[in-house]
């Protein structure tokens, strides 16, 4: 009697068991309904889920205010969530690429993400409960690239993705061009001036470059004009030349063309950096940074 009393007891304990496996897998599915769900919570766990209220807050990255998002609070506490779309749109554009898709590949399934992500991948969080705000730092090695200039040439948009030039790389430009000169009173007098062609164009060889320019007329037939070799530092604001030289001239200064080699620091190199006196900027730098400065 004893034995088969047990063996009653395991039969129970199995058809329990197997009732609750098949009500938490239950709940795991999809289409199962929030009622469902919340009444499951609360047959297993004795209590009510608590649910989240929303709040939608001003939302500022690196202090500085970028929209609104909205964001889920318990009060009892736990980690906060926020819009998954509002967040990836903002951090798209802030974040360094890869950085970006180490939280969006951790996110997919989600609506809300919960800000232990942001802050597993280096980013702090705040949330400011007083004045109701929605804080990220973004630290200096995860920020995308941003050219700023203090100037008033702005940078062309995304410049810093710009395609570098490949290792052999060339061109050429042919201008054709064919005068015709006549009297208005007298249409049968109609003269044509010698036909020309101006020929310029370049090579590069691993920044190398070869550069040229040539003239062809009916009268004097081919003329080389400047031919160099020129090797540009751009981040030093350095250009070499070998070759044919022309002196920058101002006024009524005149400078032959003449050979040589020369080194020059030509700005123009670096077109939408600021090389003259301003009064009315200033940078912040958050690392320890060389600043050159020209004085003109």
């Amino acid at each position: 009697m004893k034995y088969i009393s047990i063996i009653i007891l395991i039969l129970l304990f199995a058809i329990n068991n197997s009732y609750a496996n098949k009500r938490y897998f239950a709940s795991s599915d999809p289409n199962l309904n929030n009622t469902d769900y919340d009444t499951l919570f609360k047959e297993v766990f004795g209590y009510e889920k608590e649910k989240p209220f929303k709040l939608l807050v001003p939302f500022f990255i690196n202090d500085r205010l970028v929209g609104k998002i909205e964001v889920f609070l318990k009060k009892s506490g736990g980690h906060i969530h926020v819009r998954k779309k509002e967040l990836l749109n903002k951090l798209e554009v802030q974040l360094k690429k890869k950085a970006y898709e180490n939280i969006v590949s951790q996110t997919l399934k989600l609506s809300t993400v919960s800000i232990s992500y942001l802050e597993d991948n280096g980013i702090y969080t705040d949330y400011d409960e007083n004045n109701m705000e929605f804080h990220i730092i973004i630290p200096p090695d995860l920020r995308k690239i941003n050219i700023s200039k203090l100037g008033y040439n702005n940078a062309p948009k995304n410049m810093e993705f710009a395609i570098s030039p490949d290792i052999l790389s060339s061109f050429i430009n042919i201008r054709v061009g064919q005068n015709i000169q006549y009297n208005d009173f007298e249409i049968s007098e109609i003269e044509r001036d010698p036909f020309n062609v101006h020929i310029d164009g370049a090579i590069n060889i691993n920044k190398l470059v070869l550069e040229s320019v040539g003239d062809y007329t009916e009268d004097d037939n081919y003329r080389l004009g400047k031919t160099s070799l020129v090797y540009d530092q751009p981040q030093k604001m350095l250009r070499y030349y070998l070759g044919d030289i022309n002196i920058p001239i101002i006024g009524y200064q005149t400078s032959p063309s003449i050979g040589g080699m020369s080194i020059t620091k030509d700005f123009n190199l670096q077109p939408y950096s600021s090389t003259k006196p301003i009064s009315m900027n200033e940078i912040v730098i958050y690392r320890p940074s060389t600043v050159e400065i020209y004085s003109n």
